[in-house]
């Protein structure tokens, strides 16, 4: 299929747009699809991300994942992170464009129920664990023995937490 800008080229790039029922396909070349905005050198996701393109002697120098061996090429060209660790190894680069795409770093949001329930019993027993240390020191026994058997059972019933 011969590209719909130029009419020269074979068309690589295929790219479909619809807003409010209204489509737009194209079908682009190489050259076509880069001077459109939709590919940026060997990468779609590049810019769609605002991710920079490294020249080639930066390349060299280039940190790789501990966990996949995956490096900062794999995730410039496909747009995504190949594993958990990679987060980790490569947070810097990936900062900018997360922050730029979703506002924020880090995660704000609203937590699973499991983990919800998890985290609201952790903060009950560290309450807790602070309440018995000022019972202890106040040499209230009576009631740092009724905060230690609350921790105990939440304990018991968390598996040990």
């Amino acid at each position: 299929m011969l590209c719909t800008e130029c009419k020269k080229n074979n068309a690589t790039v295929f790219y479909q747009q619809s807003i409010n029922g209204q489509s737009v396909e194209l079908a682009l070349c190489q050259e076509c699809a880069e001077k459109h905005g939709i590919l940026t050198g060997d990468s779609l996701f590049g810019e769609l991300f605002k991710i920079p393109q490294f020249s080639r002697s930066a390349q060299s120098t280039h940190k790789s994942c501990t966990l996949c061996g995956s490096n900062e090429n794999n995730f410039i060209k496909d747009g995504k992170v190949s594993c958990p660790v990679c987060y980790e190894i490569f947070a810097e680069e990936l900062s900018a464009p997360i922050k730029r795409i979703h506002g924020n770093v880090s995660h704000i949001g609203r937590a699973p129920a499991k983990l919800k329930k998890q985290s609201d019993k952790k903060r009950e027993l560290e309450e807790l664990k602070r309440k018995l240390n000022e019972a202890v020191e106040k040499e209230e026994y009576e009631n740092a023995a009724v905060i230690r058997d609350r921790i105990r059972d939440i304990e018991a019933s968390e598996g040990g937490m």
